[in-house]
């Protein structure tokens, strides 16, 4: 089948948990079954750019690119956070949303942030889809018995408590794309 464009899912994916499969799982609608599903993802060293503090990373970008595959995603693009943290909201849209992916429809968590220092947000995104009549799918972040699902949430229950941590990483078939 002839793809006209790409169909993107916006974020770092770190752990590529319950949450991020929501997102990832909206591009296999039958809607967009004429789009390329795509990840724009990124790496970072253990020491985040903006803050200069120290984090660990709870699967490597190896693993990170196994998981996004196992769930049917077809192309992953991934830069060095180095590449690309420095762009303003509008160069960062321009040159890596339309540009570089192509992109047709984009999917993200309500808590998506990019542009220099984060100072992209969703409203903002909205706006630059509007001009460029582009589709925006924002979903709300997964909330498991009241808990948010968060990347965050998952580094602290490893310290302590990495069986709690896995209930939030696992894949659910119903998630996985059919052959």
């Amino acid at each position: 089948m002839a793809r006209i464009g790409a169909i993107v899912a916006l974020g770092f994916f770190d752990g590529v948990h319950l949450g991020h499969q929501s997102i990832i799982q909206e591009m296999f609608k039958p809607q967009y079954s004429k789009l390329t599903p795509t990840v724009f993802t990124y790496e970072i060293t253990t020491v985040q750019p903006q803050t200069k503090q120290n984090i660990s990373l709870i699967i490597s970008n190896k693993q990170k690119l196994e998981k996004l595959k196992l769930l049917g995603v077809e192309k992953v693009i991934s830069l060095n956070f180095k590449e690309f943290f420095k762009m303003h909201p509008n160069e960062f849209f321009q040159q890596i949303i339309i540009d570089k992916l192509n992109a047709k429809v984009l999917v993200c968590g309500e808590n998506f942030k990019f542009g220099y220092k984060r100072t992209g947000d969703i409203n903002l995104m909205q706006k630059f889809c509007k001009q460029k009549q582009l589709q925006l799918i924002v979903k709300p972040l997964l909330k498991v018995n009241e808990t948010i699902i968060s990347s965050s949430l998952i580094r602290n229950l490893m310290q302590n408590n990495h069986q709690e941590a896995e209930k939030f990483l696992k894949y659910q078939q119903n998630l996985l794309k059919k052959e």
